[in-house]
């Protein structure tokens, strides 16, 4: 960025309080997370109004070395004596202007997207297209939102040659602020979806209001055969050129592209609407940039459905794999090594990387893999195994520390031994022409084809929706019990944890005893303790739920032992559940026993409410809440100092009963995606997908049976598919002969005769299935849910089902 805080003051006409020789130190960048601060002393902490992450954490980004902050409330600079202070009204309005600013010094062509869906799709096609016939800044990922898009505006350099940056909106008014920031030259529109309905008066509003982003380019680019935004366009929108393009006479892997004025034969690596969809655009904005050449059209049949977020799986000798090998720069690098930092297994654990070159960067292969190795370095890599010609060049002429360079992928992997990289974290990072994907193919743990992939951004989503539902000083304790509902709980907990929930939930001492020893810091409550783990909860800091008297009087003996006092134990009562906790005949003498009792600090009291997603049971569910609160308020009657929380409120709770909350609340299946209420199902996204593959397709005749037993047998001939998929994976033997289906080429197949061990049939017949194609067992909710149904059980116990050898693929995409 190359600014310092007087300087942005004066671009910004902005107040400067503090340190006065701190505010003529140039910065290299603006962060809003102490999480990522990695060079304190040349960055500068923003905080935004209402962040959870912002005001309160200043003194966290000191600690860090961060002497330039940027507020919008009033600080007292002596707690911070070496550090100066930017003053804002809004620190939003001022960050984006800041990078309205920044941007608009540079000449080149901008390309903005909007839509409901496919603008990442779009940009990295657009890039991969374009690579080489510019330097291309982008959004680093999906970064489109009111902080994201002047973010990545601010990453441009004066190298740059392209700009392309995405723009997303979730309710009225957001386009209209960042239309004043990022006018494109070019406008990309590529739908209008379901997404965000919420957030606007209806989809006329939603599509006007997404438009607006365009409403000063030269260009707009769009798909004429959607007659909504077709009809909008031509009714409302004057733009100088329109760009609106169908696809003609599409035969098999052949169409004809057209806008009306031209028609480019192509060769069409996909088949999916969807995808036909997105690489029309990008020809759409080719045609405007002049770039519809042999050269660049020869690409577009090298395109592949490419995977949009960073994955995270274990590897071969206790290693974890992190890929992201689709593209390559240096924002996008800084990213990866974020996730990287913050997804280690233990806090010490050493940290490697695997790093192909970067095309076309705009820089001087001496500059840019300077600022790389700067950035390992800063991120203290362990260990960097490059690939390429210009890196090998690098490698021989500075000789950077702890690396070794080669001339291919088949090279390092001939020289390079897993085991050596034992128990580290070894990130994957390259451009999908180096194909760094094998490597981690060939090191990764597991080879069974079923995979559940966890979507740690929905899990992050979830978790910001259920906040904004509550008041500001309202906790939030998350459970991640049983496998964290079958996600794995230490990645899940880690997300939680540099999300900085409150409290984490586990049913027993095993559960949060493993999620201390893999670096988890949080407070954690144990629901269930047994007498044999004491030991444990006092060495891991873990915090027992108490609910009968014996398990009192065991816990103060064993503590009186140890001489400890003040241990913080959590009281269960029970308002109705009839399964664990004080019962109301037990409260007067509970109370007489906490009343002067020095061992035991009673932290929180509990219940849980039985049907709190029952309509026809709200009257109960209201007697189990007042009674929960009668107790609450006689305990804090006789104790020297109230407990610090309260918490009644399960995940239904929370949606249906905001009016009864108390000052913590416990978030269980809707932080994983599934509500019983449709109106709040549509904020959640399932954050779990759980897929297999085919293992091979054969021809059957009419009479042949299928599977033990021979309970299905064919009427006709018919292809069927074998998939790696059974009941020791969690598929329920209950699915078999037609009850369960599988989704393979967008349709929902029934299962063929009985589910086996390890595998199980579908009829595949009409379709074009190959072996190694995926097959979805559930991908959101409503097909989880239908999954349920068809075994006459819960979403929840289908999660929890799902076995440990299928491997769990964890993916960000921030």
């Amino acid at each position: 960025m190359n600014l310092s805080a007087r300087q942005i003051c004066q671009n910004l006409n902005l107040q400067l309080v503090g340190n006065a020789a701190v505010a003529d130190l140039l910065l290299s960048g603006i962060e809003f997370d102490t999480r990522l601060i990695r060079n304190g002393s040349s960055t500068c902490f923003i905080t935004f109004q209402g962040s959870r992450s912002g005001f309160e954490f200043l003194s966290n980004a000191y600690e860090v070395g961060v002497r330039v902050f940027w507020c919008q409330q009033q600080v007292d600079p002596s707690q911070f004596p070496d550090a100066c202070f930017i003053l804002s009204e809004n620190t939003l309005s001022d960050y984006q202007l800041l990078a309205s600013l920044h941007v608009k010094q540079f000449s080149m062509p901008l390309v903005g997207i909007a839509g409901s869906n496919g603008k990442t799709i779009v940009k990295e096609w657009l890039a991969q297209l374009l690579q080489g016939f510019f330097a291309i800044v982008k959004s680093p990922k999906s970064f489109n939102s009111q902080i994201g898009v002047p973010y990545s505006l601010l990453l441009a350099e004066p190298y740059h040659t392209l700009g392309i940056f995405e723009a997303g909106v979730s309710k009225s008014g957001e386009m209209d602020k960042l239309a004043r920031i990022f006018v494109p030259d070019i406008g990309i529109f590529t739908n209008i979806g379901t997404a965000h309905d919420e957030g606007f008066l209806d989809k006329e509003q939603k599509l006007a209001e997404k438009l607006s982003l365009f409403s000063t380019s030269r260009f707009l680019v769009y798909h004429i055969d959607n007659q909504m935004i077709h009809q909008y366009i031509q009714q409302h929108f004057v733009v100088p050129e329109l760009i609106g393009w169908t696809w003609k006479n599409k035969e098999g892997s052949h169409a004809i592209w057209s806008d009306g004025s031209v028609e480019i034969p192509v060769e069409l690596p996909f088949s999916d609407l969807a995808s036909l969809e997105n690489l029309g655009q990008c020809l759409g904005c080719l045609k405007v940039l002049d770039m519809l050449s042999d050269d660049v059209l020869k690409r577009v049949a090298l395109l592949e459905n490419i995977p949009l977020r960073l994955s995270s799986r274990r590897g071969m000798y206790n290693t974890q794999i992190i890929d992201d090998s689709y593209s390559n720069d240096i924002a996008g690098l800084k990213i990866a090594l974020d996730f990287q930092e913050q997804n280690k297994a233990l806090p010490e654990q050493p940290k490697s990387i695997v790093l192909s070159e970067m095309i076309q960067s705009g820089l001087t292969d001496e500059a840019c893999y300077k600022q790389v190795f700067a950035l390992l370095d800063q991120y203290n890599i362990d260990r960097r195994f490059v690939i390429g010609r210009r890196l090998l060049s690098f490698v021989e002429k500075f000789q950077p520390k702890n690396t070794r360079a080669f001339h291919s992928v088949e090279a390092l992997l001939e020289q390079v031994s897993l085991a050596t990289l034992s128990h580290e974290s070894i990130l994957i990072k390259g451009n999908r022409l180096s194909e760094l994907e094998a490597i981690s193919r060939k090191w990764q743990a597991e080879s069974h084809g079923s995979m559940l992939e966890v979507n740690l951004d929905a899990l992050r989503t979830n978790l910001q929706y259920i906040r904004s539902l509550l008041p500001f000083d309202t906790r939030i304790m998350a459970m991640v019990k049983a496998f964290a509902y079958g996600s794995g709980a230490e990645a899940v907990a880690r997300m939680l944890d540099l999300n900085r929930i409150d409290y984490l939930g586990v049913a027993y001492i095993d559960e949060g005893v493993h999620l201390r020893q893999c670096g988890i810091k949080t407070p954690i409550m144990v629901m269930n303790p047994s007498e044999e783990g004491f030991e444990d909860l006092v060495f891991y800091n873990l915090e027992p739920a108490v609910f009968s008297f014996q398990l009192l009087k065991k816990l103060t003996a064993f503590l009186k032992v140890k001489s400890i006092q003040g241990f913080k134990v959590h009281i269960e009562i029970d308002t109705g559940m009839n399964r664990l906790g004080f019962c109301k005949s037990d409260w007067n003498s509970l109370i007489a026993w906490f009343s002067d009792e020095p061992i035991l600090k009673p932290v929180s009291v509990f219940s849980h409410l039985a049907a709190s997603e029952k309509p026809d049971h709200d009257a109960f569910t209201l007697e189990q809440i007042d009674g929960y609160f009668q107790f609450v308020g006689l305990l804090n009657a006789i104790l020297h100092e109230p407990i610090a929380f309260s918490h009644i409120q399960n995940s239904e709770g929370i949606l249906r009963f905001p009016q009864t909350q108390a000052n913590m609340v416990r978030l269980g299946i809707a932080l994983y995606g599934i509500s019983d209420q449709e109106r709040q199902q549509i904020h959640l996204q399932l954050a779990a997908r759980w897929i297999s593959r085919v293992a091979q397709v054969r021809e059957i005749s009419a009479g042949d049976s299928v599977s033990y037993g021979r309970t299905f047998v064919a009427e006709k001939p018919m292809n069927i598919a074998t998939v790696d998929l059974g009941y020791a994976d969690g598929f329920h033997r209950s699915l078999s002969n037609g009850i369960g289906q599988l989704k393979v080429k967008g349709e929902w197949r029934p299962i063929l005769g009985r589910i086996c061990m390890d595998m199980c049939m579908i009829d595949v017949s009409g379709l074009q299935v190959q072996e190694g194609d995926e097959v979805v067992i559930f991908d959101d909710a409503d097909s989880l849910k239908r999954l349920a149904t068809q075994q006459n059980t819960i979403p929840y116990e289908v999660l929890t089902s799902i076995g440990q050898r299928v491997k769990r693929v964890y993916l960000s995409g921030v």
